[in-house]
């Protein structure tokens, strides 16, 4: 399988553990790994982009490392469904396997992954739509978003951990449209 015209949606599995494409490289609409309490594995290494949205939630995976050839989420022509979310991973502890990513067309939103360090792995994205960083108790910097220039929408950064915002020194728009 290296490409998917529609969606790929995994969701309410009670004893998924893995979840392996290593061919997959496009997906026309959406991907999203959902609600599979027990998946602790997310092999996607040669996915490069989807035109829609890109979710990863609810799940026991550490890290992204098998998404290491994701660039671009979501395009122009779906823009309300542009969107990268990664949220209520318990045990994720980075994002460095996002390091090709350079767009969102949408928002990039990180929530509620309790153990999660750093996002240094997405140190390629400038700009994004919007970007929303909520309750991620272990992290305490935003170093990861140093070469975000522009924000086109609505930053927030909801969390008492961060001690500073020096990776948000080179931005230099923030709009609203």
């Amino acid at each position: 399988l290296t490409t998917v015209g529609g969606h790929v949606e995994i969701s309410s599995t009670s004893e998924l553990t893995s979840v392996s494409f290593p061919k997959l490289q496009g997906v026309g609409g959406a991907v999203a790994i959902r609600n599979n309490s027990k998946l602790n594995s997310i092999n996607l290494n040669s996915l490069m982009q989807t035109n829609w949205f890109f979710e990863i939630s609810n799940s026991l995976i550490s890290n992204v490392d098998n998404l290491s050839s994701l660039k671009s989420v979501g395009s122009s022509a779906s823009r309300e469904y542009n969107y990268f979310a990664l949220y209520q991973n318990m045990e994720l502890l980075n994002v460095d396997g996002l390091s090709s990513l350079t767009t969102v067309a949408g928002y990039l939103g990180i929530y509620n992954n309790l153990k999660l360090l750093n996002i240094n792995g997405l140190s390629g994205i400038t700009n994004t739509k919007e970007l929303y960083l909520h309750n991620n108790p272990a992290l305490l910097n935003v170093d990861g978003l140093i070469n975000l220039k522009t924000v086109g929408g609505i930053l927030t950064l909801y969390n008492t951990s961060i001690t500073n915002l020096n990776g948000l020194t080179n931005l230099t728009n923030l709009t609203y449209s």
